[in-house]
């Protein structure tokens, strides 16, 4: 009998993302080769929501909703863009892993979202560290089940945060 299933939910969510994430923003899954089947970084879309795939992606998003085209300039990989981003996204993984036990602090909300945090971050991608934060704030005090009922909400935007990571770094 599984006696933990919230946390099964948000370990197998958290590794999944973060292989991915581990893959790609870093440029360890990217490819020189041209013709590679790795997708180009401007294709880059979040997971789907009720929106069909062929909407067209938004100049420059007032929020994250789900589903939508990240919609971010690219840095490089050596960019200190990427490099501030990168940081942001990886205190956003250690929240989602403490998630999964309840023991998120605010000191962890206050290391991946707090003004120092996110200094160097391209104004473009503060869209979706804002809404992944906005989750984020929520968690401190609550225990795994609590947490759990946050899971979706978070993927969601956890998922666009990385994305627009992985534009930023290509």
């Amino acid at each position: 009998m599984n006696r933990h299933p919230v946390r099964r939910r948000w370990s197998t969510a958290l590794v999944c993302l973060g292989a991915a994430l581990g893959l790609t923003a870093c440029g360890g899954g990217a490819s020189s080769d041209p013709g590679s089947a790795s997708a180009p970084a401007s294709s880059i879309a979040s997971t789907p929501s009720s929106e069909p795939a062929s909407a067209p992606p938004s100049a420059a998003p007032s929020s994250a909703p789900a589903g939508t085209t990240i919609s971010v300039a690219a840095k490089g990989q050596n960019s200190p863009e990427c490099s501030a981003t990168s940081t942001v996204l990886m205190h956003a993984t250690t929240i989602g892993a403490k998630a999964n036990s309840g023991s998120v602090t605010q000191a962890d909300v206050d290391r991946a979202f707090g003004a120092d945090a996110v200094a160097g971050v391209p104004a473009d991608v503060m869209v979706y560290v804002a809404a992944t934060k906005a989750i984020a704030v929520q968690l401190p005090g609550k225990d795994a089940a609590a947490a759990g009922a946050l899971l979706g909400p978070w993927m969601s935007a956890f998922g666009d945060l990385s994305a627009a990571a992985q534009k930023v770094c290509s």
